[in-house]
């Protein structure tokens, strides 16, 4: 449910009344919106230039005992060409163990991995990571195009 004008492009122009008892809701159970990382619509109707529709849907609501528990909580919005909604990637960020912990290291490990790092390398694969983050996005960068441009190609 939108809850602001801010959150729809193209369609009918929003309606606040459609929206007043979620914000209502909202309200009287004291939800706290954690917000979001890009992109900022999470919805869209698919169809072609001219006629699509985007909106933000999906929202994280959270209440004061989860901000105590885990207030560093991240949400992100994952680009996706599959559906009609993105999925959300939720990080909870746990207070870190001040305790001390010993690394063990057992050279029997060194036997089994020998073989199969061996096989791999960072001069023939890369850094997995950063690819991993590059194609993220440029991923998010191409959803963000076919939002402004409504363009077929760019989808």
């Amino acid at each position: 449910m939108i809850t602001s004008i801010e959150e729809k492009i193209g369609g009918l122009p929003y309606q606040l009344n459609k929206s007043m008892d979620f914000l209502r809701m909202i309200e009287d159970y004291g939800f706290v919106d954690l917000g979001f990382y890009d992109p900022r619509y999470t919805w869209s109707n698919g169809r072609g230039q001219g006629s699509i529709v985007w909106k933000r849907l999906d929202r994280r609501l959270v209440n004061d005992n989860w901000l105590i528990s885990y207030p560093t909580t991240s949400i992100t919005n994952i680009s996706s060409v599959e559906s009609d909604h993105n999925p959300l990637l939720l990080e909870i960020n746990v207070r870190q163990d001040t305790s001390k912990r010993y690394f063990m290291f057992l050279n029997y490990w060194l036997k089994d991995l020998s073989n199969t790092l061996s096989k791999w390398s960072r001069q023939q694969y890369g850094d997995i990571f950063l690819k991993s983050k590059e194609y993220e996005h440029k991923l998010k960068q191409a959803v963000m195009s076919w939002a402004q441009t409504n363009d077929g190609n760019d989808r």
